[in-house]
């Protein structure tokens, strides 16, 4: 296990985008959806200053209407997300509907990086997966990456917070029994953060701890605990990724995804909100 040192950081100019996610956000709660609003979406994120946008998983059909709305408007597809079911019996079945899709994306938006958020039991339960449902998926984890490799296409692990739980043995585990593989990481700060009881200790040490297996990032900031419409200042620190981004010289992509929660202030429309975090990112990063 490589602890990341007190390596000398690089100046590079890395690639910055957005997770389609708020964008789901947003036009569900007015009644509609992303897919039906690709092009004003696309529009939105290209005028915000970003280059790169990771799109989600549904259909091949959808993936070849986001890749062509996606060119449009000058944005490159980056990766692709995908939630999997991967601690079941079945799994094999789930995991090669994924690999079958994946394959698409590369070939209609040239994404190399699949991000996959292995399930939890239920959504929003308290259960735990035990170890021999943690062994399983592990092995499911390690079938992906083989099998997406060998079609040209890196694997980047996502958690949200439950693998954060007892301490943190899901997301430790997952890494782990990959390790000697090594399957990448999407590192998601402030999942992280939340998961581990608001604690920026928590990321450093992940950061730390699998640093040099970042393949993308995700952030979202919150404040006072609760998801802000912005990025910027707030709950969770910035120098641990940061310094270890630049020490990797690491080009990206580094996704905003700057969704809405229950107690969020949303005053602003999706455009300036992508727009003001965007400018807040450029900030941290040293790129503005």
């Amino acid at each position: 296990m490589q602890v990341v040192g007190m390596a000398k950081e690089k100046p590079v100019a890395m690639v910055l985008g957005t997770q389609v996610y708020p964008l789901i956000q947003w036009y569900s709660g007015r009644g509609t959806t992303l897919d039906a609003n690709l092009g004003e979406a696309m529009g939105w994120i290209a005028g915000a200053g970003l280059t790169a946008v990771e799109g989600s998983l549904d259909s091949e059909e959808g993936i070849g209407r986001f890749a062509e709305a996606a060119k449009a408007a000058g944005l490159t597809v980056g990766s692709m997300y995908a939630n999997v079911r991967l601690h079941d019996e079945d799994w094999r079945e789930r995991g090669e509907a994924a690999v079958a899709l994946a394959v698409v994306a590369r070939k209609v938006a040239s994404s190399r990086v699949l991000t996959v958020n292995p399930e939890p039991i239920r959504w929003g339960g308290p259960e735990d997966k035990d170890d021999a449902l943690l062994r399983r998926q592990a092995g499911a984890m390690r079938w992906l990456h083989d099998t997406l490799k060998i079609k040209g296409i890196a694997l980047a692990y996502h958690t949200h917070d439950p693998e954060m739980r007892q301490g943190a043995r899901e997301f430790h585990h997952m890494m782990v029994a990959t390790m000697d593989k090594p399957m990448g990481w999407c590192l998601d700060t402030q999942w992280i953060y939340r998961g581990c009881g608001n604690s920026n200790v928590a990321v450093d040490d992940a950061v730390r701890l699998y640093g040099d297996r970042i393949k993308v990032v995700h952030l979202r900031q919150s404040r006072g605990g609760v998801w802000s419409e912005t990025f910027g200042d707030g709950d969770v620190e910035h120098w641990p990724w940061v310094k270890q981004l630049k020490a990797m010289a690491f080009t990206g992509p580094v996704y905003l995804e700057q969704a809405a929660e229950a107690g969020t202030e949303t005053a602003l429309s999706m455009p300036e909100r992508l727009k003001a975090s965007t400018e807040a990112l450029k900030k941290v990063l040293g790129m503005a």
